[in-house]
């Protein structure tokens, strides 16, 4: 069988050997579950399995961890039965990764923080891509603000927000930034930028295929190989400015 199923297994077996699971074991046969995105087995031994012995804090994040975004109220669900334990930063990221309605996620990040829960630049990150543009740019600059990391990851979310509201001016700037603070650009980042750039056919902005060019050249100079994504965002940057033959 599969590396879950024998995890189930061992922990059936284990009482008729005269050996009572303990928490590390059951927290083991959890992780074995969510990584095969088995949730209801997962849940079963949160819920049940492991009554004998108390959760830690490993365990409702394992069981937060196997389920997929769809299943995002039961996470609410779960992290609201963590009551005697502090939620770490896993907690926070692995929810924000779940909630996609603007309004909880905001919700949930701002209890966190006033917990004193550590965020960090995926926690941003998270919250940000489940925000309109605007508020996702604000978000950003609060991270800033807060002295959080600031990777290519975070860059690429916040680059996400400007190509959703073509706002390509923040998006040289960003860029700009990104190789002042010698952040690596790649594909995610770029297409994101380029995609700043496609405007509306009139716009007035016909040269901006020139600002994606640039960014998709920026691309290459830093070693990066362009791939279908990044092709197709400076197609359309050509295309809505009227710039095929280039």
């Amino acid at each position: 069988g599969s590396c879950w199923e024998q995890a189930l297994q061992l922990m059936r077996d284990m009482p008729g050997s005269q050996v009572t699971p303990d928490l590390i074991a059951w927290n083991a046969a959890m992780t074995a579950c969510a990584k095969a995105r088995k949730w209801e087995q997962a849940l079963w031994i949160f819920d049940q399995g492991m009554k004998p012995v108390r959760p830690d804090l490993f365990s409702f994040n394992t069981a937060l961890h196997s389920l997929d975004s769809d299943r995002w109220q039961m996470a609410l669900e779960i992290f609201g039965a963590l009551t005697s334990l502090q939620p770490d930063t896993v907690t926070l990221n692995t929810l924000l990764q779940m909630v996609p309605e603007p309004t909880s996620a905001l919700r949930l990040f701002r209890e966190m923080q006033e917990a004193s829960v550590q965020c960090n630049d995926r926690s941003y990150s998270a919250l940000m891509a489940t925000q309109p543009w605007e508020e996702a740019l604000m978000l950003f600059d609060e991270g800033k603000a807060e002295g959080i990391a600031l990777t290519t990851h975070l860059y690429g979310t916040a680059l996400q927000a400007c190509s959703v509201g073509r706002h390509w001016q923040l998006a040289v700037a960003l860029e700009q930034e990104m190789r002042g603070a010698s952040l690596r650009l790649n594909n995610k980042v770029c297409a994101a930028a380029i995609n700043s750039c496609v405007v509306p056919f009139d716009s007035g902005q016909g040269e901006l295929w020139t600002r994606a060019l640039t960014f998709f050249r920026d691309l290459t100079e830093a070693g990066e190989r362009p791939d279908g994504v990044t092709y197709i965002a400076l197609l359309s940057a050509f295309a809505s400015c009227s710039r095929w033959e280039k």
